[in-house]
């Protein structure tokens, strides 16, 4: 089973910039997960 499964995420803003395009993440039950973003930017998932 997963813990968390992410399938096409995709972020637009109102400007036509895309943040995110098609990412996919799976992390199953018992497995670790770091992601690091830069000091400018923030991911919320």
């Amino acid at each position: 089973m997963n813990a968390i499964a992410v399938s096409q995420l995709q972020k637009t803003y109102s400007t036509g910039v895309e943040a995110l395009k098609g990412i996919s993440l799976t992390v199953g039950e018992g497995d670790s997960y770091t992601e690091s973003v830069p000091l400018h930017g923030t991911l919320f998932l």
